[in-house]
């Protein structure tokens, strides 16, 4: 400006003095007296006018700068922009998604903890049935052997060595209370004769006797029965055992498949959940960062707005000022 109005003094000074030379009258007489100072005020004129236009180039060449940088990062600021606001929608989502399929994780975690926990107390009560049932078939099996054996030895006894009444009756004597507890001898009045007689503690038989003879036959025939209906009632109860035997281990290996799978299923889940909740901390705090990288840049981008602007409006004035002052040189 201060330029501006220095070059106004001299052209008014330049004006004064040509207007002086004119006003002589004798425009020859004038330019063989005085050219010089005519000539300079020319001159003036002249190297005012090229500063002007000089300082108006570079004066545009600047602004030209200015207004290629102005669109540049307006531009580069704006794809910024869109870029935060892309990244801001995307990880809005994804922690949205990841919320919801971590609770839902969370729920089926809980839940195949509480069948674990069933199936651990199903196989808890299985095994305390299967060895119930072991011990039952155990005792009863015992029982069944002894008897098997016993009435064994006392048929071949019987019938080989023709011990004596009393010999036969200890080895019998037990097993006899047995059937009668069992209720497997049905016999009735033969056998209970040949029962009180081998029960007697003091009866005295002779071997050579025709009616012991007579009696022994039927002794070893209630015996014989005793035996099959022993045998027969221990083969039943092993196939029993057997089934049940089956039965409780594949129970216990199906309860302990579910009880495993479970575990794996709850492990899987946890460690889902746990890189959910990894995912979901990192991506909130991008996020953050993502949100404040779009409010430095909407407002560098509002700043740099107003500051082009600005000077796009003080360029046109400036440019509109030096064409007219080019014009008046």
């Amino acid at each position: 400006m201060m330029a501006w109005r220095s070059r106004c003094l001299l052209l008014l000074l330049a004006a004064g003095a040509f207007a002086a030379v004119a006003a002589s009258g004798d425009s020859e007489a004038v330019a063989a007296k005085s050219p010089t100072p005519l000539k300079k005020v020319i001159d003036l004129i002249k190297g005012l006018k090229d500063e002007v236009v000089g300082e108006g180039s570079k004066e545009a060449e600047m602004y030209n700068e200015f207004a290629c940088f102005c669109k540049s990062k307006t531009t580069s600021l704006s794809e910024d922009i869109k870029g935060n606001q892309d990244t801001i929608d995307a990880l809005s989502a994804d922690i949205e998604e990841d919320t919801a399929t971590k609770a839902s994780k969370l729920t089926e975690a809980s839940e195949q903890k509480t069948h674990k926990e069933q199936l651990t107390k199903d196989l808890q009560e299985s095994e305390a049935r299967c060895a119930r049932e072991k011990a039952e078939y155990e005792a009863s099996n015992a029982d069944l052997s002894k008897a098997v054996s016993s009435l064994s030895s006392a048929i071949n006894a019987m019938e080989e060595s023709k011990p004596s009444f009393l010999a036969i009756r200890s080895t019998v004597k037990d097993d006899l209370a047995l059937a009668e507890a069992l209720q497997l001898v049905d016999q009735g009045p033969k056998w209970n004769s040949v029962k009180a007689a081998l029960l007697q503690e003091d009866s005295k038989v002779d071997p050579q006797n025709s009616e012991f003879k007579y009696h022994s036959q039927d002794i070893i025939n209630v015996l014989d029965k005793l035996l099959k209906d022993f045998s027969k009632r221990k083969s039943e109860a092993d196939d029993d055992w057997a089934e049940i035997d089956r039965t409780c281990k594949k129970e216990k290996k199906d309860l302990g498949e579910g009880i495993s799978k479970a575990g794996k299923a709850i492990k899987s889940l946890e460690s889902d959940v746990d890189r959910l909740e990894g995912k979901i901390g990192s991506d909130r705090g991008t996020l953050v960062q993502t949100d404040e990288a779009l409010k430095d840049n909407k407002m560098y981008l509002e700043d740099l707005t107003k500051m082009c602007e600005q000077r796009a409006k003080d360029w046109d004035q400036r440019s509109t000022t030096r064409a007219d002052e080019v014009k008046s040189l």
